[in-house]
């Protein structure tokens, strides 16, 4: 994952420690497809020039890694 999200997606994990994998795994999974749905992911046109794109990179690669 480019940049600092592989950092972001392992303190989310580190935040749910308590959970085994397939369970987070599947929840993680539901929470990214929540967020890819959003149109537009950023409410702010600065927000979507600005981070839109990578964004739905990060969030897709994420996805891709836990299915």
């Amino acid at each position: 994952l480019p940049g600092r999200y592989h950092v972001y997606v392992r303190d989310v994990r580190a935040e749910y420690e308590h959970v085994d994998d397939a369970a987070f795994a599947a929840g993680r999974a539901r929470v990214l497809r929540r967020l890819l749905d959003l149109d537009p992911l950023y409410r702010t046109s600065a927000g979507a020039a600005l981070w839109a794109d990578s964004a739905r990179r990060n969030l897709t690669a994420e996805l891709d890694a836990l299915t």
